[in-house]
């Protein structure tokens, strides 16, 4: 195949995200209660290439008290490779956000089969997404 697509690995069979987006198009990765609002147990699918998002950790539904002996509670989205080619794929995290606040994340995506998950603050048993650049 084109592109060397042919090697990459097989694709998850999982239900396909439903993300919402900014009013400029962008994705909207929401963190309600240490999980990925639309993303947790989903595969998105996103073309190669640059990409700008907007994470957001949303207050509804969370504890009342946002901050614990250190401050305030911040968390943050970690993007790493998945599969067979996972030491051969790019890994980042988002910006640090806390609650009620949102960043911008650009990453620079290349083709293969990605975990997304929250990196702090994440409740017990919460799933990652799959993000699948191709």
């Amino acid at each position: 195949m084109p592109g060397g697509v042919s090697s990459l690995d097989p694709v998850p069979s999982l239900p396909p995200a439903t993300l919402e987006r900014t009013d400029d198009g962008r994705l909207l990765f929401r963190i309600r209660q240490g999980e990925l609002v639309g993303l947790e147990g989903r595969l998105l699918r996103v073309p190669p290439g640059e990409m700008t998002a907007l994470v957001f950790y949303d207050e509804e539904g969370s504890e009342t008290e946002a901050e614990d002996e250190e401050g305030p509670r911040r968390t943050a989205l970690w993007l790493r490779g998945r599969g067979d080619r996972r030491h051969t794929l790019p890994s980042a995290i988002s910006p640090n956000v806390g609650m009620g606040t949102s960043d911008d994340w650009s990453l620079q995506l290349r083709p293969g089969t990605y975990e997304l998950s929250v990196s702090m603050g994440a409740r017990d048993g919460s799933r990652s997404g799959v993000v699948l650049v191709r």
